[in-house]
């Protein structure tokens, strides 16, 4: 059958994390908790039905609910499923935890005792979830075990632990699996707390959770959540803890102050155990008074050191940083409108998210507006539902009803203003609207806005809108390659029968990753008298398989020579040999993604027959000493959990006697304790696709009786380092049989890389580029499965004017100032900071010469001849000229661009052809140009992918009868003849204050467009970003998309968007309301940019009810308010508070034009 699969999704709740110390007490019985924990739950394999769909649905069921994903042993052993209560231990015990306690508290015998572990469903060390895990260790039945869990971002106080007992050796049929529950008080839950306030009056605590705080020395934070009504930020409060009940026998000591190590804390530190710890009652004395409100950066705020004692053992010591955050009861949008349908309601928000739910803030008051489906009207009766939100009552359900006192139609500030009269509408308005008789009916097109009065008097206003489907629909399209086969199905089949199919699991082998899958196949029978299924081998010779593919992508098979056709699963026939390898690929509906896949489908062999994955691909062998292998790339970045696995099985009807596993001349490569061939050297035969335990029970884990695999691991020293350099040497897997010769081996020569991958081109040796000529420099890595995982980043120094450090580390652009630029540009694979490679580069620019630009054409890396120049010399305003012509040899299926002096010129102005590539730009373009030498270039890229190796063609043509002056070679200044400007000292360029709209002096104007959006469009990205800027101490009010654009000045049509521009421009937004009275309150109002992955703080300019401000780069805005001015940023005047918030329009010459933005599609209404 079909390997099941469940993925877990684990919710990230923000947890202290503990320091963990050696401990030895628990090597002691009397100094153990008192609370003795034990395994409370045993069960063993469910046993064998009569029914197979009942064995099913009974195995479906109980993967749901044990939700153990992994694979720690590829045979389907006896199991044995526990549960083990370790509530009563500390973290710091549990981080070494004896093994023979364990043994004890899970009742293992000594006749099969533990021999290996491995742990999942946790969080690492580090803070990783660790979703799977088969890196298997061996006990020391003497020594300690690690039993901790980092609960920094745990959402669970239990994780799964595995044991193997037996032996260490992965194909021993006599071992047992333990699949061991492991349950654990989590740190914030050690101790209760309390809090008063100065006055002696309780302090409500909602939740205790943990948090990292954001300064470098990422210390633990221990946050007390508690009630808005009892405690406000810049208050002091008296604090307290004690232990909680499960934990005894402990001694605890309190200090003043963050200490990570006890060898760290001061004789002379401040002992504070009497004020915090054990205090009787806090409404009269004791607890240690503190301001915990937020400081920036975590900086200046309180800190304490807890150490946690058994007996005269430090257990645990726990730094902290303590912070109190005020919450209270919030109202939410559901995000939800529904129809009454005949029988049931139906859900009629549009499928783009995008602009399904948008929000904005008018007249203070929060303003959502939905967006209907294509052919619903606004202006009819919709059902929606709102939901108050409690912080101590996260299980609240029915919408929070029981928090609403009253809930009423209309705009009102205080309870007294709602008229008794007005209708209470709370039992609809808080009632799921998609059930019958639920939520509120209304018109909402023109904004319904309600007024809730919650349990504690306190009110919230929110309007509703609804809109009718404006037509745009989101055009980009998905460029998903998932392709995954299952099984087949039988051809000359009346019914077409499927055949019994087990799949390779997808972590049996790192090419899986690659394309490699493979699926087992046998033919099914059942037999009424044995009540059993009967395989035998798939004999047709063609076989349809069955596949699934993620929507919108289309499947291919190379099938003969002509060429590969279209396949649709479980409909498509191929020809059936086992141990083919079919080759596939899977085409994005973007029809620019691809992906390639190699199938293999096996069916049982007479005798023994050993299959190794991926070895039957003939593409990929090489020639090692006149010989033709498989060969194998193994690629490590020096991560301690990496590892390379290789899938092998028997797919012969008899057992598979004297396997054998060996590496020959390996460097900086080894094989791995466990998964290998130990003692046990039988690998059973291939007679079924049901993974049952020896005993006929059904296996929740582990595969077939056949299966097996190697794994490889980096090589180390002797002091336990990883080694680093090339990957070299042969992977031997044969077997012997009964005798000691070899009856089959195959033999995989490997290469690849060891280590963190580096930057390794010479930053010394740049190629030089010239002024207006587009440049391209990939940066290479030895990252050997491409730069998806390296983030690169310019760290010192500075690009030339012009370029820019694109993700794939590409140096691109077309360079706008000559010169000589030195800068360093740093590479970081998969986010680990510790990885970083730099590189120190100079790039020299030179000027854009005739014979430079021409000398471009002639380099044979980046360059396409020039075959047919066009004149050097033009006359725009002679009679006969219609426009520039010439050839290039560079393909018209790799065209790209073109640039007139580095600005890129609208599709709309050349026209291209065939012949290599023929370009025409259109006469207007060079009759607004000034009088001079100007340069014409165009971008080619491989495949016509902007990711595609580069080149160019360039050529300099000399303007006369055009607007006068110095042309693009002006570069000095001054203004020419009828008012031509010098290069680079534009008349349009704006003072350091910027201008709203400058001339291009061809025929367009760059100017902004600003979009507004909800908080919700906000990509998590910036939201981080943007939240670690303003550290707790402001707040965002509008959220911003705002564009550069290009428009035509005479149409007003935009050409194209820009994120950057060579001038600043000003941008001018109006300020909700509600801000401008925080201003009045001593709040102080900035913009916001948030761009290339980093957010900074602009001068603003506050007036009028109008935030101006002035950028060069242009993404995602903010206005936020702060509760303290910015250092070095400039604010001020909050001018008239009249408030309307703009949605991108942009007015010209009062026409009305509005221009959206929409995923790179343009609009005008």
């Amino acid at each position: 059958m079909q390997k099941l699969k469940r993925g877990l999704v684990s919710l990230l709740v923000l947890v202290m994390v503990l320091s963990l110390l050696p401990v030895t007490a628990l090597a002691n019985a009397d100094t153990a908790p008192s609370a003795e924990p034990e395994a409370v739950t045993e069960t063993a394999a469910v046993p064998a039905e009569d029914s197979q769909e009942a064995e099913e649905d009974a195995a479906q069921s109980e993967i749901a609910k044990s939700d153990l994903p992994s694979v720690q042993s590829m045979l389907p052993l006896e199991e044995v499923k526990k549960t083990l209560d370790l509530t009563g231990y500390l973290p710091g015990e549990l981080a070494k935890f004896p093994v023979a306690k364990l043994v004890e508290l899970l009742g293992l015998g000594s006749e099969n005792p533990p021999a290996v572990w491995a742990r999942y469903s946790y969080r690492n060390a580090e803070g990783k979830y660790i979703s799977s895990n088969d890196d298997f260790v061996a006990f020391d039945a003497d020594g300690t075990i690690d039993l901790s869990c980092n609960d920094a971002y745990a959402s669970s106080d239990e994780y799964q632990l595995e044991l193997i007992c037996g032996t260490a050796d992965q194909l021993n049929p006599e071992n047992v699996r333990y699949r061991v529950t492991v349950k654990f008080t989590m740190t914030a839950a050690i101790f209760d707390y309390s809090a008063y306030s100065e006055a002696r009056k309780a302090i409500e605590i909602y939740q205790v959770n943990g948090d990292s705080t954001w300064n470098a020395n990422s210390q633990n934070v221990l946050k007390l959540i508690v009630n808005k009504d009892d405690w406000k930020s810049g208050e002091k409060a008296y604090l307290g803890m004690k232990l909680a009940s499960q934990f005894v026998g402990l001694d605890v000591t309190v200090y003043e102050g963050y200490y990570a190590t006890v060898d760290s804390i001061p004789a002379d530190a401040n002992d504070i155990t009497s004020q915090i710890f054990n205090q009787a009652d806090l409404s009269v004395s004791g607890g240690y008074l503190a301001d915990c409100s937020y400081q920036k950066n975590y900086e200046g705020m309180p800190t304490i050191t807890i150490v946690v004692k058994r007996g005269s053992e430090v257990a645990s010591i726990v730094p902290v940083v303590l912070y109190m955050d005020a919450d209270g009861l919030n109202l939410n949008d559901g995000n939800n409108l529904y129809v009454d349908a005949e029988y049931h309601r139906d859900n009629v928000l549009t499928n783009n998210y995008q602009k399904r739910s948008t929000s904005k803030v008018v007249d203070g008051i929060p303003t959502i507006t939905y967006m209907l489906k294509p052919g619903y009207k606004a202006n009819e009766q919709y059902y929606t539902h709102l939901y108050m939100r409690n912080p101590s009552d996260e299980t609240t359900t029915d919408c929070g009803i029981a928090y609403v006192k009253r809930a009423v139609v209309g705009n009102y500030q205080t309870l007294e203003d709602i008229p008794a009269s007005a209708p209470d509408i709370k039992a609809q308005l808080f009632s799921y609207s998609w059930r019958e008789n639920g939520g509120h009916g209304a018109d909402y097109s023109n904004g319904v806005t309600f007024t809730v009065a919650d349990i504690n008097d306190d009110i919230h206003r929110i309007t509703i809108k609804v809109v009718s489907f404006d037509g745009k629909v989101d055009t980009e399209l998905s460029s998903d390659t998932y392709f995954q086969m299952e099984g087949a199905i039988a051809v000359n089949s009346e019914e077409s029968e499927a055949y019994a199919a087990y799949e390779m699991p997808d972590d049996a082998d790192s090419y899986y990753q690659n394309g490699y899958q493979t699926v087992f196949l046998l033919k099914s029978t059942y037999d009424s008298t044995s009540y059993k299924n009967v395989y035998t081998p798939v004999t047709d010779d063609k076989i349809k398989p069955v596949f699934y593919t993620y929507d919108g992508v289309t499947a291919y098979a190379s099938l003969d020579d002509s060429g590969a056709t279209k396949q649709t699963s479980g409909e498509s026939e191929i020809a059936f040999t086992s141990g083919n390898a079919i080759s596939y690929s899977a085409a994005a509906e973007n029809g620019a993604n691809l992906a390639n896949y190699w199938v293999t489908f096996l069916t049982q062999q007479s005798g023994t027959k050993l299959f190794v994955n991926a070895t039957n691909d003939k593409s990929h062998y090489v020639e090692v000493d006149g010989k033709e292998m498989p060969q194998r790339e193994v690629f490590f970045t020096g991560d301690a959990s990496e590892h390379h696995d290789v899938f092998f099985a028997n797919i012969g009807d008899q057992a598979i006697n004297g396997l054998y596993v060996k590496l020959e001349n390996a460097e900086n490569i080894k094989l791995d304790d466990y998964w290998t061939i130990g003692t046990t050297k039988t690998l059973g035969a291939f007679t079924t696709t049901d993974n049952r335990t020896p005993d006929g029970k059904r296996a929740y884990k582990g595969d077939l009786n056949n299966f097996a695999k190697v794994r490889l691991l980096p090589a180390t020293d002797e002091e336990g380092n990883f080694l680093s350099g090339a990957i070299s040497g042969t992977l031997v897997i044969g077997y012997t049989g009964d005798g000691t010769e070899p009856v089959e081996e195959v033999r995989i020569n490997l290469t690849g890389t060891a280590g963190t991958p580096k930057i390794v081109t010479d930053g010394s040796k740049l190629h030089d580029g010239v002024k207006y000529v587009p440049y391209s420099l990939l940066i290479q890595t030895n990252n050997m499965h491409g730069n998806n995982k390296m983030a690169f980043s310019i760290v010192s120094g500075n690009l030339p004017d012009g370029l820019t450090l694109k993700p794939n580390g590409e140096i691109y652009g077309v360079p706008t100032k000559p010169g000589t630029y030195t800068f360093t540009v740093k590479a970081i694979y998969n986010g680990d900071q510790n990885s970083a490679s730099t590189m120190e580069g100079q790039i020299t620019i030179q000027d854009n010469t005739d014979a430079n630009v021409l000398a471009t054409n002639d380099d044979p890396i980046y360059g396409y001849k020039l075959l047919d120049a066009a004149p050097d010399r033009i006359n725009v305003r002679a009679q006969d000229f219609t426009g520039v012509s010439l050839r290039s040899e560079g393909a018209l299926s790799e065209f790209m661009k073109v640039f007139l002096d580095g600005k890129e010129l609208d599709p709309s102005t050349y026209d291209t052809e065939e012949g290599s590539t023929i370009l025409t730009v259109a006469s207007e373009v060079f009759r607004n140009l000034p009088n001079g030498s100007h340069t014409l270039a165009i971008e080619f890229r491989e495949g016509a992918d902007e990711n595609g190796d580069m080149r160019s063609t360039a050529q300099n043509i000399d303007i006369t009868g055009g607007k006068g002056g110095n042309g693009g070679n002006g570069g000095n200044g001054g203004n020419g003849g009828n008012g031509g400007n010098g290069g680079n000292n534009d008349s349009n360029t704006p003072s350091s204050g910027g201008q709203t709209t400058l001339n291009n002096g061809d025929g367009t104007i760059t100017t902004t467009v600003v979009e507004i959006i909800s908080a919700a469009n906000l990509s998590s990205a910036d939201k981080a970003i943007l939240d670690a800027l303003l550290n707790g101490k402001g707040t965002a009010g509008v959220y911003m998309n705002i564009s550069a654009v290009v428009k035509d000045s005479a149409t007003g049509k935009i050409l194209r968007y820009l994120t950057e521009t060579p001038s600043p421009l000003k941008v001018t937004v109006d300020v909700p309301q509600a801000m401008l009275d925080a201003q009045k309150d001593g709040k102080f109002i900035y913009a916001v940019r948030i761009h290339n992955g980093k957010a900074e703080f602009l001068d603003t300019t506050i007036r009028g009810g109008k935030a101006t401000f002035s950028s060069d780069k242009f993404s995602t805005y903010a206005l936020v308010t702060m509760d303290q001015r910015v250092a070095g940023v400039k604010t001020g005047d909050a001018g008239v508070t009249a408030y309307m918030v703009v949605a991108f329009v942009a007015v010209a010459a009062g026409a009305g034009v509005v221009a959206v933005r929409k995923r790179k599609e343009n609009y005008t209404k």
